[in-house]
């Protein structure tokens, strides 16, 4: 068991300079960082499309929330990156990799044991955790419980989703690297 944590812990956030581990930029999900292009992985009328979409229920659109459902991904269901719309680089900010785990008790052991795991390897890092309803649902069923990493450059989330049932939307967890600007702005709403 504890094999299959350490494999499944490093296949979600790799790093390539444990000296520096204070820098989100370091860690990768799926093989993807923060500061990357997304049209490394996606192609641009894939990024266009999604941003016509609109993820954020925000109406500044500073950022936007790219998903990649498809391409060959070894942890996780789907991704989700988060760019500026005006950027013709369409440099990435945020990563998450998304499991959908419909039973609350699974997510939260599987989120204990990735934090457990992460705990050791980020010694210095303050951490940050907590319960809330989701944001998303007006009657207060759904919640979100997580636990973050904060660095100086940004941090690293490990999320719960307990999504109620009216919200037709998968519960699950996300692993999530952010940088410093897109936490700030989020922040905000």
């Amino acid at each position: 068991m504890k094999k299959l944590l350490a494999t499944l812990v490093l296949g979600l956030l790799f790093f390539s300079a444990p000296s520096q581990a204070d820098d989100i930029r370091d860690f990768q999900i799926e093989g993807m960082s923060v500061g990357d292009s997304l049209l490394d992985y996606m192609t641009k009328q894939e990024i266009e499309n999604e941003i016509k979409l609109g993820s954020f229920n925000i109406t500044d659109k500073k950022f936007q929330r790219i998903f990649k459902f498809t391409g060959t991904f070894n942890e996780y269901e789907y991704i989700a990156a988060v760019v500026k719309p005006e950027d013709s680089k369409y440099i990435i900010y945020s990563i998450s990799g998304m499991l959908n785990i419909p039973d609350p008790k699974v997510c939260l052991k599987k989120q204990k044991e990735i934090v457990k795991e992460l705990s050791s390897i980020f010694k210095d890092a303050k951490i940050l955790q907590g319960e809330r309803p989701s944001a998303y649902d007006e009657t207060g069923k759904s919640k979100v419980i997580g636990v973050r990493f904060e660095f100086e450059t940004g941090s690293v989330s490990v999320v719960c989703y307990d999504l109620a049932e009216h919200m037709k939307k998968p519960s699950g967890l996300d692993v999530s690297i952010e940088n410093k600007e897109f936490i700030k702005w989020l922040s905000q709403y």
